[in-house]
């Protein structure tokens, strides 16, 4: 993972969209989910959010273009707005998707695959719209964006989980824009059968933890963070949200332990002043 977008995760923008959508929801220790909000029957979803521009210039972003890679922008932009060719199109739109995504501007990129995706067809295409749809939908500032976005992002990665049902990472981007809507146990069944065909699914575990963490269910959320980091022992965000976990337990000892390990995995003045945020207050 690229330095800013590590950053970005631990101070909990990374999964800023899908924290907003997250209904208030229980898993027990049975499997039972119980909604302990009621819910609006439908959100009214700002469509413009997603069609307005190539760039999506309203929506903000954490991190700034380089010099260099926006000349390279504005460069394939007019090529891409001034060719009737519609394979070089094919070709612009790609190269702008490739550099939006290098700048983690994630919704200008995924626009752009939604583009070559909508002009191709092919199954490749729609993943990768699919897959830069949900990290619009993950990092998102605002909730009516996160919502329209993680809708993009559901479409797509419905027509390949069609193709592909076999693929782990497409179920469960897919079963977190579903635990955003209006039936959210359809996301929640999702992830549980992607633990059903693997035990040790570090996204599946991951996200439950932060359905856990979302609905204050945060025992729940420790057991599946720590099972996560025995997984994978440098993993950043399990450790920072089983502080936080531990936190919220008033398990201060097992707190500090955590968001110190934070504080040894990675250097960052951001990772740092994310981790002492809580270290001040144990």
């Amino acid at each position: 993972m690229k330095k800013p977008q590590i950053i970005i995760t631990i101070i909990a923008v990374a999964v800023a969209g899908i924290l907003f959508s997250l209904p208030k929801v229980v898993v027990d220790n049975e499997g039972r989910e119980n909604n302990l909000e009621s819910r609006q029957s439908e959100t009214e979803i700002n469509t413009d959010a997603v069609n307005e521009n190539s760039e999506a210039e309203a929506a903000p972003h954490a991190l700034e273009i380089a010099p260099d890679l926006r000349q390279k922008i504005n460069s394939l932009r007019e090529a891409f707005e001034n060719s009737a060719n519609s394979e070089k199109n094919i070709s612009f739109a790609s190269g702008l998707m490739q550099a939006y995504k290098g700048a983690a501007y994630f919704d200008s990129a995924a626009w752009f695959a939604d583009k070559v995706a909508s002009e191709t067809g092919d199954i490749k295409d729609k993943k990768n719209a699919g897959a830069l749809y949900y990290e619009a939908f993950s990092h998102a500032l605002d909730e009516n964006r996160a919502k329209a976005y993680g809708q993009k992002a559901s479409t797509y990665l419905e027509q390949v989980l069609a193709q592909q049902p076999g693929d782990l990472e497409v179920k469960n981007k897919l079963a977190m824009t579903y635990v955003s809507t209006t039936n959210p146990m359809q996301g929640i069944k999702m992830l549980r059968e992607v633990l059903e065909k693997d035990k040790n699914n570090r996204t599946a575990i991951f996200n439950l933890g932060l359905l856990s963490v979302q609905s204050g269910q945060y025992d729940k959320a420790a057991e599946r963070f720590e099972r996560l980091i025995k997984l994978s022992p440098e993993n950043i965000q399990a450790h920072y949200w089983l502080g936080v976990s531990y936190f919220e337990l008033k398990d201060k000892k097992k707190a500090k332990t955590q968001f110190e390990a934070v504080k040894n995995l990675d250097g960052d003045p951001e990772v740092q002043a994310s981790a002492d945020s809580y270290l001040e207050r144990i």
